[in-house]
């Protein structure tokens, strides 16, 4: 029941302003989840094109070793005379 000095006392927050303060934190609870959700997604995918890019510098690096290792042949014997006639 209200008196009337009571009523006469100001509180320091209206029920709107508390209202407003619990959205506020609803929003901010929401923001946090859908940012940490995102960067957690970002992560997943760039370590996954990171664990790709490594593998394929390896097989570059097989390849390349790969072929510095191959024998060269010789040149084939051109008799240059046959072909003057």
């Amino acid at each position: 029941m209200s008196t009337p000095a009571s009523s006469n006392v100001k509180s320091d927050s209206t029920s709107e302003e508390v209202g407003v303060a619990e959205g506020l934190a609803d929003v901010e609870s929401v923001v946090a989840k859908a940012v940490k959700a995102a960067v957690t997604v970002d992560r997943e995918e760039f370590n996954k094109l990171y664990k790709d890019l490594k593998e394929y510098c390896a097989s570059l690096e097989h390849r390349i070793e790969a072929l510095e290792n191959r024998p060269v042949p010789d040149p084939p014997d051109i008799d240059a005379t046959s072909l003057l006639h």
